[in-house]
């Protein structure tokens, strides 16, 4: 059986370079980029708020025989706290990254700069107002591990977090490739929310969805007859819709 462990000390390094893979796969951006500014302000984003913040939030890490992460599960259980966190964050990252533009930028710098603003600006708009008050997971899967047990081990991971702080929903999210037939589909019983993760996929050069879901905290002995991720509801405030042939 696969089991998440919470992140132990001195292992924020390993989650930190297992986003940057995820990132950057082959360790460089598109041209004419500038990667160390991008990633430094892009990670910092991402993770500093469960890696570096005294903040009420877990991380867990599923690692195979040899210690490489398999997938990471970011949690936070506090969802007033992190919004405000999130909104400083943000004017701090764009003041980052704005100077990039000043000058004649490359396209490439430029196009970054305007996918990640309308990445975080259409979700922001559209988001479920319930879902605001629940805590909130993203999940992320490394190339080449096992998809439906990862995503499963993540899952319960998350479940643990959210049951003993009291919740019995959480808000989930992840990055799938647009194409292929995922785990997370298969295995839902309900809608799944779908926008385009614009920036993570201009990176990676993969159309690449946000996929995004609520999930029931089973009781600790429920083993769900509907199947081991019992999903409800979509997150943001849109019908769902098929993933295009």
């Amino acid at each position: 059986m696969m089991r998440v462990s919470d992140l132990e000390p001195g292992g924020a390094a390993a989650v930190r370079q297992a986003f940057r893979s995820s990132v950057a796969p082959r360790g460089t951006l598109p041209g004419g980029v500038p990667a160390p500014e991008v990633l430094d302000a892009y990670e910092a984003l991402a993770l500093d708020w469960f890696l570096n913040e005294p903040s009420p939030s877990a991380v867990g890490t599923l690692r195979d025989g040899q210690g490489q992460i398999q997938g990471y599960a970011l949690v936070c259980v506090a969802p007033e706290t992190f919004a405000s966190w999130r909104r400083a964050a943000l004017v701090r990252y764009f003041g980052r990254i704005t100077p990039l533009l000043a000058g004649r930028p490359s396209s490439e710098t430029a196009l970054f700069v305007l996918l990640h603003a309308v990445d975080h600006v259409v979700p922001w708009r559209r988001r479920r107002a319930d879902i605001a008050e629940l805590p909130s997971a993203y999940l992320s899967i490394s190339a080449g591990a096992p998809r439906a047990a990862t995503l499963r081990a993540l899952a319960e991971f998350v479940d643990d977090k959210c049951r003993s702080a009291g919740f019995d929903r959480w808000a989930g999210e992840i990055d799938e490739p647009s194409v292929p037939v995922t785990s997370l589909e298969t295995l839902a019983t309900g809608a799944v929310s779908r926008t385009p993760s614009r920036t993570l996929g201009w990176l990676k050069g993969e159309n690449l969805d946000r996929l995004g879901f609520v999930r029931v905290v089973p009781a600790p002995t429920d083993e769900s007859p509907t199947g081991p991720l019992a999903w409800i509801g979509p997150l943001l405030d849109e019908p769902s819709h098929a993933r295009p042939a």
